[in-house]
Parts: C-alpha cells; sequence; structure tokens
C-alpha cells in the first residue's frame, strides 16, 4: 500500500513576537472576503470536531448581509 506524501510549509522564527508579527501580517495581507472565508472553514473543522452547531454563524452573516443592502 503506498504511503502518501504531505509537503506542508512551516517557518522557523526567533521568538513569540517574531511568530506573532508573521501572523498579524499575514491576516493583513488578506481580503475581507478571504477572511471571512477562513472563518467559516475554521469554524467549519471546529463544528465537525466538537459537534458545536453551525447555526449562530449563519444568524450572523445574514445580520451582516442586511446591514449592506
Amino acid at each position: 500500500m503506498p504511503t502518501a506524501v504531505r509537503n506542508i510549509p512551516y517557518r522557523i522564527f526567533k521568538d513569540h513576537d517574531e511568530a506573532d508579527r508573521a501572523d498579524d501580517e499575514f491576516y493583513a495581507s488578506l481580503s475581507g472576503n478571504q477572511r471571512v472565508d477562513l472563518m467559516i472553514k475554521m469554524n467549519r473543522v471546529f463544528a465537525e470536531a466538537y459537534g458545536a452547531p453551525e447555526q449562530r454563524l449563519h444568524r450572523v452573516y445574514r445580520i451582516v448581509e442586511s446591514t449592506r443592502s
């Protein structure tokens, strides 16, 4: 049976502050839509792992969409 190989990119930082700055820069580089998409994906992973409902997110999304109209 063949073994799957995954290439996972990573960076090594001098300290936690440098890693935190890199995180801040990454999220600042994303567009608003990319941030929302990432948040939805992370919410789904959490919901699947812990059996938590996604209903709250849908309600918040509806409120945000209705305020834009």
